[in-house]
């Protein structure tokens, strides 16, 4: 049986998390509305859309700063290079 530690749980969290903010970026790249997107996905990882809105905002902004000299986006997820 798994033993479910407090850092074993943050993991998880984490990797819900990135999935789901990549997967709403997806959808807009296909030319779906953000709010669409954020409809159709949180429900099926058990979160409220508020949740998953305020993940891909602070993503958004991660992305923002991170934005290069030469202005490309870098891919990052969370702190992660991609």
């Amino acid at each position: 049986m798994q033993n479910w530690n407090h850092e074993h749980i943050k993991t998880i969290l984490a990797e819900v998390r990135e999935h789901a903010v990549r997967m709403v970026f997806e959808y807009e790249a296909d030319n779906y509305p953000q709010w669409a997107a954020i409809g159709a996905i949180a429900p099926n990882i058990g979160f409220t859309p508020e949740t998953l809105r305020s993940w891909v905002r602070r993503q958004t902004e991660l992305d923002t700063e991170r934005r290069d000299v030469t202005g490309h986006r870098k891919l990052t997820l969370f702190g992660q290079n991609y």
